[in-house]
């Protein structure tokens, strides 16, 4: 949901403008937790950690055969300090926080970093062979990148794009 950006009044010299929603995220580290056992729920995780956290979220994992989601067992904690703990408590159960390293932006349509779909004015490139169509429809036997020619996917984390 986005908000334009309007201003109120210039009259008084003061100017008020809408904050855009995505900004409104919590501000904090943010760790991933893995090995939660699935019969944890986000809300118990939440509720146990009611002090340090603010956001919670599991992550979700698709099957390729049948496209389904379904939940994993990485959590995604949001803490309300800049500082990540070493370690938390569920229960009785002791998680290792570790750093948390989002994926870089990929678009769909044609596989560069850095960007989006819904704004790209390029043609579309196979993800595994580069040629100028879409991934869905790739009948070629060979993988090649189609940012930097290896011999690999475009999503591949080896690629050197997609480190840099």
């Amino acid at each position: 949901m986005k908000t334009l950006l309007n201003t109120s009044t210039l009259s008084d010299g003061t100017v008020s403008i809408p904050i855009l929603s995505s900004l409104l995220q919590p501000v904090g580290a943010k760790g991933v937790i893995y090995n939660v056992p699935l019969e944890i729920t986000v809300q118990e995780i939440q509720e146990c950690m009611q002090s340090l956290i603010k956001f919670v979220k599991r992550f979700k994992l698709r099957r390729d055969t049948t496209n389904e989601y379904f939940d994993s067992q990485t959590v995604l904690l949001h803490f309300a300090s800049s500082q990540l703990p070493e370690a938390v408590t569920i229960g009785y159960l002791n998680f290792r926080v570790r750093d948390f390293i989002p994926k870089p932006t990929r678009c769909c349509k044609c596989n560069r970093f850095g960007r989006v779909a819904k704004n790209c004015r390029g043609k579309d490139k196979c993800s595994k062979c580069s040629g100028e169509h879409s991934s869905q429809h790739c009948t070629s036997a060979t993988t090649q990148c189609p940012n930097c020619n290896g011999e690999h996917r475009a999503g591949d984390w080896q690629c050197p794009k997609h480190r840099s």
